[in-house]
């Protein structure tokens, strides 16, 4: 029997669709219509990591952070210090320029040619199925597979931070300072490496990396989506696609946005997508693309929704569920929703108060009752 859930399953290999007409819908513009019905979106393999909100049933969409998977090694950018060897083969495929053993999946993956591009993610939100997602059918990457994946993660991340650092010029000693010696702080100064790297400290091979090392979540640069090393993760060199100059303001939106997440990402502009957990069923070896062209697409969409906006700033925004995956309500409803709820009140009983000296009075009693001698009737 099929196990059907209403989201779909983390540490999991899955295809995936953009959408961009359901990513415009919602602002009632023509051309940005016309144009999102203009693309071609294909099919592409990815690596569903992390959840980026609690699921909950009857959601639009549900969110994830994603890893995105390439038929070959990666192509080198001298630039972004990306070398073909930073990626993650997948068993039954072995090679690898270093000969690194294929992290294997928990039912056989299909594909003999797939990797996973180290730090190349992004979040993503997964539209929601009438008919569930059979997580019978996903292959799943388990325990100690998932942990060597994340070494293998964290190895490269330091790879590219070392060589940002060999490249970047060596800081001019202070005034006073003796030659050779550098002031403390700008030892671990993060503006000594690329301006899009965040600051971080050494990498130690005695601990695993942590889900913020291994699950970065921000969104690739537009203008740099042609290049597949502006990667969106916390050690990658892209920006985001944009930031929301009013932020997320709402409750919901922060919850849909996960409660750890950076409250300037505008929802809006993450990729919408279909999804599929059967591998073999939805995609062929020889059709898997590069995961260049899937930031191309997104990148595109994401200019037609900036662009409508710069023509209509007027523009609604985009719908945000309710924490628990209830519809969001209108404003009139919702006003309509509140009066009702203050005519209930009116109408109950009121409260009793909580009166501490009662309470400890009627206690007295009680334990007065329980050592109480017993009647003994003497007289018949």
């Amino acid at each position: 029997m099929p196990d059907i859930r209403f989201a779909p399953r983390t540490h999991t290999f899955s295809v995936v669709r953009l959408d961009p007409v359901a990513m415009v819908q919602h602002l009632g513009d023509q051309e940005a219509l016309r144009a999102a019905e203009a693309s071609s979106p294909q099919s592409y393999v990815v690596f569903v990591d992390l959840d980026s909100a609690l699921p909950f049933p009857g959601k639009p969409w549900y969110g994830f952070t994603v890893y995105l998977v390439g038929p070959c090694l990666r192509p080198p950018e001298e630039d972004s210090c990306v070398t073909p060897e930073m990626c993650i083969p997948i068993f039954p495929n072995f090679d690898h320029p270093e000969g690194r053993d294929p992290i294997r999946t928990q039912s056989v993956f299909p594909f003999d040619n797939c990797y996973i591009w180290s730090g190349l993610s992004m979040k993503i939100r997964v539209c929601a199925r009438p008919d569930g997602f059979d997580w019978d059918r996903t292959i799943i990457l388990r325990g100690h597979e998932y942990y060597r994946w994340g070494r293998y993660e964290s190895e490269d991340m330091g790879r590219r931070i070392q060589a940002q650092r060999a490249r970047a010029p060596p800081p001019l000693p202070l005034p006073g300072s003796h030659s050779g010696l550098l002031p403390i702080h700008s030892q671990a100064d993060s503006a000594t490496l690329s301006p899009h790297f965040h600051a971080m400290g050494p990498l130690s091979e005695s601990q695993p990396p942590t889900s913020a090392d291994v699950a970065p979540t921000s969104m690739p640069s537009p203008a740099h989506a042609g290049s597949h090393a502006n990667t969106n993760s916390i050690y990658s060199d892209s920006s985001r696609l944009s930031t929301d100059s009013d932020g997320c303001e709402s409750v919901d939106t922060m919850m849909e946005m996960g409660l750890f997440s950076d409250p300037t990402e505008n929802v809006e502009l993450q990729p919408l997508f279909h999804l599929w957990g059967d591998l073999a069923a939805n995609i062929k070896q020889d059709e898997i693309p590069s995961p260049v062209h899937l930031l191309e697409e997104c990148a595109a969409i994401s200019h037609i929704i900036q662009d409508a906006r710069a023509r209509d700033p007027t523009l609604p925004p985009l719908p945000m569920p309710n924490f628990f995956g209830s519809a969001a309500p209108e404003p009139e409803e919702e006003g309509n929703i509140i009066s009702a709820n203050v005519a209930s009140l009116a109408h109950r009983k009121k409260p009793k108060r909580f009166r501490p000296l009662k309470v400890l009075h009627k206690v007295r009693l009680r334990i007065q009752g329980l050592f109480r001698l017993p009647y003994i009737p003497i007289w018949p």
